[in-house]
């Protein structure tokens, strides 16, 4: 009995009415316009996390590779319009950083070379017996492609290599700046 009930209730049903399923589809329209709406936003607050910390890894890595370099030198003379330092490294050797901040066709450097650099030279300076090498102080790989860093130079007393602004920007026209320190001191052996 309660079968032919239940049979015969569901046997005169036949489906969602036309509104229904018009309704159902407005709702999932709304619902994935909305998730779309939010994948932009979303993607680009990434992005900017993970450049904000490529420029914080930037910095220390920077910082690290600047009191390697420069904690142990000898014989420091900077240049504080330019901020190139030179120095005599550890090993015995003449060494310079120097920064790279411009694109100059004319000596093949592009953006790819922005940011800061060291020449080494092994040898005796004093008869053109030397070999000499350029390398980065941070890695393409630290810096990433779009950031580099500039600094500015300045000296203390009592044995400091003070740097100002060591500053990460992008390498756009623009040069959007991500992240920014005062001032960063390096004790050293002596300063010139």
């Amino acid at each position: 009995m309660m079968r032919k009930i239940l049979k015969s209730r569901l046997s005169g049903r036949s489906g969602f009415t036309l509104s229904e399923t018009l309704m159902a589809i407005l709702i999932l329209l709304m619902v994935s316009s909305i998730v779309a709406a939010g994948i932009p936003v979303a993607a680009n607050a990434y992005s900017k996390v993970v450049m904000a910390s490529n420029a914080q890894l930037l910095l220390s890595t920077t910082m690290t590779n600047l009191r390697d370099e420069l904690g142990t030198a000898t014989d420091i003379h900077y240049n504080a319009e330019t901020g190139e330092i030179s120095y005599k490294n550890d090993r015995g050797g003449r060494s310079r950083i120097y920064m790279i901040t411009a694109v100059d066709p004319d000596d093949g450097i592009t953006k790819d070379d922005f940011g800061v650099h060291v020449e080494e030279r092994a040898g005796r300076d004093d008869t053109e017996e030397y070999s000499s090498y350029d390398y980065m102080l941070v890695s393409d790989v630290a810096a990433t492609e779009n950031l580099f860093l500039t600094y500015t130079v300045e000296s203390n007393s009592g044995g400091f290599i003070k740097f100002s602004d060591l500053t990460v920007q992008t390498k756009d026209d623009d040069r959007k700046v991500i992240s920014k320190i005062e001032n960063f001191e390096i004790k050293v052996l002596t300063v010139k």
